[in-house]
């Protein structure tokens, strides 16, 4: 299924909290983490809030809703597959998220298919942190389609009177004091994992040690706490944000230099309709950026197939030893998208496949490969593959849709040759 081509519909899609969270983060411990920083503060003035963005996918993006239909204008961070991973509304309400270890969770009375998930409706119609508690209480928890439900991250939302809260699953943690920080564990069971961990306690003792909030120091917690890929981190900071929830300024940071700032208002940006930026492109060109980009498996797979020589491709992504983790599903679901909108079906049916060996458990790659299958006029591999999809995820609709489609058409063709017999 194409993701992006709705995305860049600015249509919101349906995606749960815990959808949210596992694309953003794979890993569960806080020392090898697809680990993020998120954090808040206020001080009776100015009401700040921070996060540092570690992921291997260097194609970050921005993109802005302005207010229409009594939802509120808003502002999401993410990537090319236009999944949110942060973001800001009109009203000065902060959210960001971090994966955490796999916690199974009891099952609840609301916990429904609710109509807009969770984070659509807190950021579209919530201004305060007791707005978004409240949407959470009357509609329950929103968990993993597990038996028994689970839940393998949190968020922390933040308002511009200098409220903030933690959720991670059933529980909800209040800020006490003037800051609150939240990594890759859960406050409220840290023995699950990924605690201790440093992050968490640099930042909490840069704000503890600095009484006033401003930019300056935000941009030094950021500094301290963000990783790097050329030392060794397997996630670098792709980029970093802070939040001005009371002026609706953005401070964008891209790949850890926290030398070169973009600052972008958000109302100025909402008047201006809907839009996206290619986040790298609102910056110079810097070595260690470009350097990560061309180490990845996906920047060489784009390579072999501008120079035509398809068969390198699937060699060029076996000759990674972390495939799966150095080559996001998003990336090569869009290269293939890319390459079927050429016109270049068995290139596109080649990526897609990759993206299957790659990514196995991906009902989304078996969507995919279906559908240049079909486009190929390949009837049964297609449907093969639109029924291990729906093996996968028994609520993709559109692969239904599909699917049927394709049986009638077998269906018809194997009639068609009995009659002509």
């Amino acid at each position: 299924m194409n993701r992006l081509m709705t995305i860049l519909s600015m249509e919101e899609r349906k995606v749960t909290v815990v959808t949210i969270a596992v694309t953003i983060h794979l890993m569960l411990t806080c020392p090898a983490a697809l680990s993020c920083t998120v954090f808040s503060a206020s001080d009776g003035t100015t009401v700040l809030a921070g996060n540092n963005e570690d992921y291997y996918n260097i194609s970050t993006r921005i993109w802005f809703l302005p207010r229409e239909n009594g939802k509120f204008g808003r502002v999401y961070f993410g990537f090319d597959d236009f999944v949110r991973q942060g973001g800001m509304n009109d009203q000065g309400l902060f959210f960001d998220t971090v994966s955490a270890p796999k916690l199974q969770m009891p099952q609840y009375k609301y916990n429904y298919d609710y109509p807009g998930d969770f984070l659509t409706m807190a950021m579209e119609k919530c201004a305060t942190v007791r707005e978004v508690t409240t949407l959470l209480r009357d509609i329950g928890p929103f968990l993993n389609a597990t038996d028994p439900p689970s839940t393998t991250g949190a968020f922390m939302f933040a308002d511009k009177s200098g409220q903030s809260v933690i959720i991670e699953g059933d529980v909800h943690i209040m800020k006490e004091g003037r800051f609150q920080v939240m990594t890759n564990f859960y406050q409220s069971r840290p023995e699950l994992g990924g605690y201790p961990c440093r992050r968490y306690d640099i930042a909490k003792e840069m704000l503890q040690a600095n009484q006033a909030v401003t930019v300056d120091l935000f941009r030094r917690v950021l500094a301290a706490t963000h990783q790097e890929h050329e030392v060794g981190a397997s996630n670098p900071t792709v980029y970093s944000n802070i939040y001005d929830l009371k002026k609706g300024d953005i401070h964008i940071y891209h790949y850890h230099n926290f030398t070169n700032v973009v600052v972008l208002n958000l109302a100025e940006e909402l008047r201006k309709g809907r839009h996206q930026y290619d986040l790298p492109s609102l910056f110079p060109e810097t070595l260690a950026a470009t350097v990560y980009e061309s180490t990845l498996p996906i920047t060489a797979l784009r390579r072999v197939m501008k120079r035509g020589r398809i068969s390198e491709a699937g060699d060029t992504l076996r000759r990674s030893l972390e495939c799966k983790r150095w080559c996001p599903p998003e990336q090569l679901n869009r290269l293939g998208y890319e390459l079927m909108g050429q016109g270049k079906m068995p290139e596109a049916i080649e990526v897609f496949k990759l993206y299957v060996e790659t990514h196995p458990d991906d009902w989304n790659a078996y969507d995919s490969l279906g559908e240049a299958y079909m486009n190929n006029g390949k009837i049964d591999p297609a449907i093969q593959n639109y029924e291990k999809s729906l093996r996968l995820n028994p609520r993709n609709t559109n692969g239904a849709k599909m699917l049927e489609k394709l049986r009638i058409e077998r269906e018809s063709r194997l009639k068609g040759r009995v009659d002509g017999n």
